[in-house]
């Protein structure tokens, strides 16, 4: 990884899907609209949200059972 670059955790970047989910708002219109700066690149958001090594079906229905 070049020295310039931060790594960044899951829980970032699922932190951030989450608030944009309770603001009723995407990715897009936050960057647009400046809110929000963030620590990661939009690449990396959406190749975290399209890996095909999470299970979004089991994280969801675990998430809803447990709330």
């Amino acid at each position: 990884m070049p020295r310039n670059q931060k790594a960044h955790t899951p829980l970032q970047i699922m932190s951030y899907a989450f608030a944009l989910m309770f603001r009723n708002k995407s990715m897009y219109m936050d960057m647009i609209l400046g809110n929000n700066e963030l620590s990661f690149a939009k690449d990396t958001y959406y190749r975290f949200m399209k890996s095909i090594s999470i299970n979004w079906i089991r994280f969801t229905t675990l998430l809803a059972a447990n709330i």
